[in-house]
């Protein structure tokens, strides 16, 4: 039998290679020789009437990793404690409690959630707590509305806003070519500006300078004329669609933060699986806002294509 690593019960001191190591022929116990010389006897001599046998301890098993399985796209969270809590990294530097109630979910399962922008996201959920809806502003979803309801995986809204977008280009196209004409007018203005303006002793001249006048009365009064069309259609296609969405964005993130957390939960048989659950239905995705900003860029003029053949 192997004793090295084992404990002397002499003095307690674990026994090494290099150890002179005596076993006792009666019970089998391993102790250094200079321990039985000491006692002049096996340390557990007492023992042996009763019949006792020396054994080896069982080595403890060692603490399994917590792993996370292939193909999350977040891992950074750990399980500790009794009850397995989900600690992440998600609302370090926040300063809001794991435990801290988010409209009946504890706040660091909503950063798991959540993730990126967490704690920001979070301090608004938390004003809102017991509303069912409330306005509030999200600069992101103004700025870049519908591509960042795709972003958050709310491709529900996302196609609703961007179904929105797509209408109004279309029924505003005729404002729309209005704009274009008028900046490739511009440009040809520009370049007869630059015409009669080449040569510094023509654009002295009296006929030159009665044409630069004339152009530009004319550009002022053709941008006059387009302007009420730049701005209806500015705020008919892009800011009014814009507003509404930063207003009701974060209102609509919340709802769906709290039914994806609840049917984890549901769907999961302990705390470690639902942790898993959140993590893949929360989130951002890439590939999503990505898709929906080619779609408003070509599917507009593709469906103007279609009708103007369907109409010859």
């Amino acid at each position: 039998m192997e004793y090295i690593n084992q404990i002397c019960d002499g003095c307690g001191r674990e026994l090494t290679k290099d150890d002179d190591i005596v076993v006792c022929p009666v019970c089998g116990t391993p102790q250094h020789r200079e321990c039985y010389n000491k006692n002049d006897r096996c340390v557990h001599e007492e023992l042996h009437e009763s019949g006792y046998v020396w054994k080896a301890p069982e080595k403890p098993e060692p603490e399994k990793k917590q792993e996370v399985p292939q193909g999350n796209t977040v891992p950074f969270f750990q399980m500790t404690g009794k009850d397995e809590e989900v600690r992440n990294v998600f609302l370090a530097g926040t300063g809001i409690s794991p435990d801290e109630d988010v409209d009946g979910v504890k706040a660091s399962e909503a950063a798991l959630y959540i993730q990126q922008g967490a704690g920001r996201y979070l301090k608004k959920f938390l004003k809102t707590n017991g509303k069912k809806f409330a306005l509030s502003w999200n600069w992101a979803a103004f700025f870049f509305n519908p591509h960042w309801f795709f972003y958050r995986k709310m491709y529900k809204a996302g196609f609703i806003f961007l179904g929105v977008i797509i209408a109004l280009n279309v029924a505003f196209v005729s404002q729309a070519d209005k704009i274009e004409d008028y900046y490739e007018y511009l440009n040809t203005a520009r370049q007869e500006l630059v015409e009669l303006t080449d040569n510094a002793e023509d654009a002295e001249s009296a006929e030159n300078q009665a044409g630069i006048i004339a152009l530009s009365r004319e550009v002022e009064s053709k941008t006059r004329e387009v302007m009420p069309t730049f701005v209806v259609y500015l705020l008919v296609v892009s800011v009014i669609p814009s507003v509404v969405a930063a207003l009701i964005a974060n209102s609509l993130y919340k709802r769906k933060m709290l039914m994806d957390i609840d049917e984890a939960h549901s769907l999961a048989d302990d705390p470690r699986q639902a942790s898993i659950g959140i993590i893949r239905r929360g989130g951002v995705s890439i590939i999503a806002p990505v898709g929906s900003l080619v779609i408003v860029t070509y599917l507009p003029n593709i469906l103007l294509n279609i009708a103007s053949k369907i109409n010859l």
